[in-house]
């Protein structure tokens, strides 16, 4: 596939941008539709440039590489398609597309890309839908988007490294993480380590959260899990309980908590709705616990 050939990438954060980067470099027109207001995905997400906001980035060296395939993606062969979600795609090649104006917007590629990610996964429990409970990636996009603390004062719960990430931004922007509820044992987050050890510059982004977390006197509690959320009109406690080696709460092991805010995140599901409109098959992951497109060695569906 070369010259004036199409490819359609659906989702522009580091994953979308790093093969559409790919594509260019092999003469291909490459197509990007993505529903954010600028590529770059929820990692690379920052301040419209109208809101006259610095940007609150991870200073990592994922944030360069995303920085620079920004400038190659846009400086390349390619339309990009910011603000527009992908709403419909079928197995020969056609994508449709809300613009940001509205419109349907209807386009046939040789192949389609998809890089669609993953939302957050959240177990439910009492009090959850009081206003004060919110996503641990709500508050990340705060922060990057506005430079806005949620509450001075934040509980962080679930499991995974994102409320451990978000304990550490929100400690570095000035508020308060008394607590982080970390619903996995010492063992697994050993397990969980010695995996991320294959990715030196992710395992040293996690130390760096822990030793943030430690210095800002972030009380971490593993194997430790929300129960209920309680207050009148907004969140105002936190009642956690420890959890036995099968998930269960342990009779007796309640603590009330004191918050203005509790930030709950347990991990991440894939998006798969748009593949699988597309004909794309399915597969289970034990691991992730969850569904996810199935692929073969060369990620083709």
């Amino acid at each position: 596939m070369s010259g004036d050939r199409r490819v359609i990438v659906v989702g522009a954060g580091l994953a979308g941008l790093g093969a559409a980067a790919v594509l260019l470099n092999r003469g291909l027109h490459v197509v990007v539709v993505d529903e954010g207001s600028q590529p770059g995905g929820q990692y690379l997400k920052r301040p419209d440039p109208a809101a006259g906001l610095s940007p609150a980035l991870p200073g990592d060296s994922l944030r360069v590489l995303g920085l620079s395939l920004i400038d190659r993606v846009a400086a390349g062969a390619s339309t990009l398609m910011p603000g527009a979600q992908a709403v419909g795609a079928d197995g020969s090649g056609n994508v449709w597309a809300e613009s940001r104006e509205g419109r349907i917007v209807e386009m046939k590629a040789e192949a389609i890309l998809f890089a669609t990610g993953a939302r957050e996964r959240f177990i439910p429990f009492d009090g959850w839908t009081l206003p004060g409970v919110i996503s641990a990636g709500a508050v990340q996009l705060l922060l990057k988007t506005c430079a806005v603390l949620p509450a001075r004062r934040l509980i962080a719960a679930g499991c995974g490294p994102l409320p451990t990430a978000v304990s550490a931004q929100v400690s570095a922007a000035g508020g308060r993480v008394p607590t982080l509820l970390d619903y996995t044992w010492f063992l697994r987050q050993g397990v969980f380590l010695f995996r991320l050890a294959a990715h030196p510059s992710r395992l040293a982004e996690a130390g760096k959260n822990l030793l943030r977390l430690a210095a800002a006197g972030v009380r971490v509690r593993p194997g430790t899990a929300v129960v209920e959320a309680r207050g009148d009109d907004v969140v105002e406690e936190v009642v956690s309980a420890r959890l036995d080696r099968n998930g269960e709460f342990i009779p007796g092991s309640e603590k009330v908590l004191r918050t203005g805010c509790l930030a709950v995140g347990h991990g991440f599901a894939a998006n798969i709705e748009l593949p699988q409109a597309a004909g794309c098959g399915l597969a289970f992951d034990r691991e992730g616990r969850g569904w996810v497109v199935a692929v073969d060695g060369s990620m083709r569906t």
